[in-house]
């Protein structure tokens, strides 16, 4: 266990995100060579799929026995004391480097720093923050203080009882003791992403690199092991562009464009902004920094406020002050190379309950709120261990299944379908990859659908034009990550309980075909009962007994691009099973898609049950809000190689779906005769802000939705 000796705590760590051994060839890689009348840059490619050595420590293993001294005394972990510890806090781990431009960011940027110590739920773990050099403890901890004299007592109380500082730097760990070495050690193996421009300079002879900060992700375009990225390396020209907010017009064949950030004229985004619309073949904007003047992000205020950023292609970073660069560019084009690579050590390392090193994701922005969600995610990943632990009735469905496929359970002794006393069934499933690091997982997130049949027959029309799911034999559905492999979820289907019987059935796991073969699934049916049995006749005991079919973008017929035809004929009328007391209405539904109109992965939608004219509306409203998938604590996967974060219309990345599920007993016992049913979807106009009738050309709406009864 982790034992502070002046002050006692017990800790919980979690894990950064795997780089890689991709190298740059050498420091003379930027030297000039003649081509002809010219010179170019002769450069050396990389591998940009990044990943960590193969030697050293991994994610998933044991974390070893370490010790440091910290501002609130000596932390000391053992692991053969995490056996008989009944609870373990997450611990994350940061290595401050203020020579990082990206790191010297994430903890300086004051609203950086405060909206780390507002997340809700404040995190359930400890932080220990390590150092590079002497320079930094004093000012973290002074940023620290100043950000928390801003919130309530209660809640500085919290935080600084789970905050430790380092008190020794890096490498004079490594020197001390070989239990301090250990951290330096697993920070050496978990390495970490760091970007840089570089040019030849004829003063000095030699390749001069140079530090950089993207822009905002999302905003304009940034190289990364992300998706969207650009190529690694970039080989181009710079040009220097004077006057950026007055331009016309011009081509630039591919190459850069340097601005100095001294009297634009404007801001740096409304000049990158500009350019990108009046310039063709402009790959991106450098922005050098006035000197001894700190780097900022750029677009990172104008994505928080919604304001857009330039073209999507276009790449935006900013460089120190550099005079030789600057000097020289103003004189003619200069040959540079765009590029970023992995480093030792990294920058982030954890624990988790278990005693287990994990990667913590891929820090996309310099967001100190990064750690922050790692540690949100790892106390619901013991949460849900905790709970799925306790004894219960289980079946396993599949085992390490990779990518999607077909298998028979027999269910005929799972007697929880049949006892009247369990109360909720659930799919527990996780999600991993081939390979060791996040780096080996797929980078594109896609559905997922698990699907069941028990009776003759197969499982029809699951899949549409792009993505699966919406049949009414869909039991779960799931959404991937952007390159992660620690997903693990439990969804309740109660209500789906009467796709199961007591005899054989086939499950089968359907996704793209394309760009998936990587992810790993494993799936069970657990079964839970009450402790005690209902004390009174009218209370919820037993699964439902029996289920109709409601709506289905695929059954009987394919409509799930959510356009005017998408509401046609969308009423039944469905017979109730004598004996019902009670009834519910389960949906799955996603949007998916991003056309003219914006359907409909990034806008809301709302979706309409009309039983016996008493109406029951769900609406998924989280695409209006950037931050709407941040929900570790939820299970989404956080700190993913992509715009994870952000609202989607019913779905986050690296999640389960979770199924919508109201009680719908007053509308259909208010009638003696067939339930009369009705479904009409809606789609959000952000111009008038209000709900109409859904006009999308390719933007499409997987759903399907079941009425469930109880007796």
């Amino acid at each position: 266990m982790l034992r502070v000796l002046l002050i006692c705590h017990c800790f919980r760590f979690s894990v950064s995100h795997a780089a890689s051994n991709g190298r740059i060839a050498n420091d003379n890689f930027l030297k000039p060579q003649k081509v002809g009348s010219s010179q170019r840059v002769q450069g050396h490619g990389h591998d940009a799929h990044l990943r960590s050595s193969k030697t050293g420590y991994v994610p998933g293993e044991s974390m070893p026995d370490f010790q440091v001294a910290t501002d609130n005394g000596v932390l000391t972990y053992r692991s053969e004391e995490v056996k008989n510890t009944s609870k373990l806090l997450p611990l994350v781990i940061m290595l401050v480097d203020y020579t990082d431009p990206f790191l010297a960011y994430m903890v300086n940027d004051p609203v950086s720093m405060f909206d780390f110590l507002s997340l809700d739920p404040i995190p359930d773990a400890n932080f220990l923050f390590l150092f590079k050099t002497n320079v930094g403890q004093n000012m973290l901890q002074a940023s620290i203080n100043f950000q928390l004299d801003r919130l309530c007592a209660e809640t500085q109380t919290l935080w600084r009882s789970h905050i430790y500082l380092a008190t020794r730097t890096m490498e004079d760990m490594r020197k001390s003791s070989e239990l301090s070495a250990v951290l330096v050690d697993v920070l050496d193996s978990f390495k970490s992403i760091r970007k840089f421009l570089a040019f030849w300079s004829e003063s000095s002879d030699k390749q001069i690199t140079s530090e950089r900060l993207d822009c905002n992700f999302q905003w304009a375009a940034v190289q990364g092991p992300d998706n969207h990225s650009p190529k690694n390396p970039l080989s181009s020209e710079l040009v220097y562009v004077p006057n950026p907010c007055k331009i016309t017009h011009g081509d630039f064949n591919n190459s850069f464009a340097l601005i100095y950030d001294d009297k634009l004229g404007c801001s740096k985004e409304d000049a990158i902004r500009h350019m990108a619309e009046r310039l063709t073949n402009l790959t991106g904007v450098i922005v050098m920094a006035r000197q001894n003047t700190q780097l900022q992000v750029i677009g990172e205020k104008e994505y928080a406020e919604g304001v857009p950023g330039p073209n999507a292609t276009i790449i935006a970073s900013m460089i120190p002050y550099q005079d030789e660069l600057l000097e020289k560019v103003r004189q003619g084009n200069v040959s540079i190379l765009f590029f970023y690579k992995s480093e030792a050590p990294g920058n982030f390392v954890a624990i988790d309950a278990r005693g287990k090193m994990q990667e913590i994701g891929y820090a996309i922005n310099p967001w100190l709120r990064t750690i922050g969600w790692s540690a949100q995610y790892w106390s619901y990943r013991e949460a849900l261990q905790l709970s799925s632990s306790q004894p219960a009735d289980s079946v396993t469905i599949m085992q390490d299944l990779v990518a999607q496929g077909t298998q028979p359970v027999d269910l005929t002794a799972f007697f929880p379908l049949g006892d009247k006393v369990t109360t909720a069934l659930y799919i527990d499933a996780t999600l991993s990859c081939a390979g060791v690091w996040n780096m080996d997982c797929p980078i594109w997130d896609h559905v997922a659908t698990l699907t069941v049949q028990c009776s003759s027959g197969t499982v029809e029309n699951n899949f549409g034009p792009a993505e699966p799911g919406g049949s009414f034999s869909e039991l779960a559905r799931y959404i991937t990550p952007y390159r992660l492999r620690v997903g693990q979820w439990s969804t309740d289907v109660t209500d789906l309980a009467p796709l199961l019987q007591m005899k054989d059935c086939t499950f089968n796991v359907t996704m793209p075909a394309w760009g998936t073969d990587s992810w790993i699934w494993s799936f069970s049916l657990r079964a839970r009962r009450p402790k005690t049995p209902p004390s009174c006749s009218h209370c919820v005991a037993g699964l439902p007994w029996k289920g109709e079919k409601l709506f289905s973008n695929n059954e009987p017929m394919l409509r799930q691009t959510f356009n005017a035809s998408y509401n046609t004929n969308r009423d039944q009328q469905i017979s109730i099973p004598a004996g019902t007391r009670w009834a519910h209405l389960i949906a799955i539904i996603t949007g998916h898609g991003e056309d003219e109109t914006g359907c409909c992965e990034f806008l809301p939608s709302r979706h309409v049950f009309t039983l016996n004219d008493e109406e029951f509306a769900v609406e998924f409203m989280e695409p209006l809000s950037n931050f709407k998938c941040t929900k570790p604590s939820e299970g989404v996967e956080p700190n993913a190689y992509g715009g994870w974060w952000m609202g989607r219309n019913g779905w986050c990345n690296g999640q389960d779906v979770k199924p919508w599920v109201i009680d719908v007993t007053s509308a259909v016992l208010s009638s003696q005769g067939p339930l009369q049913a009705k479904y009409q979807g809606l789609s959000w106009n952000k111009t008038s802000n209000e709900w109409v009738q859904p006009h999308a050309t390719s933007g499409y709406i997987l759903m399907s939705s079941h009425l469930s009864f109880y007796n």
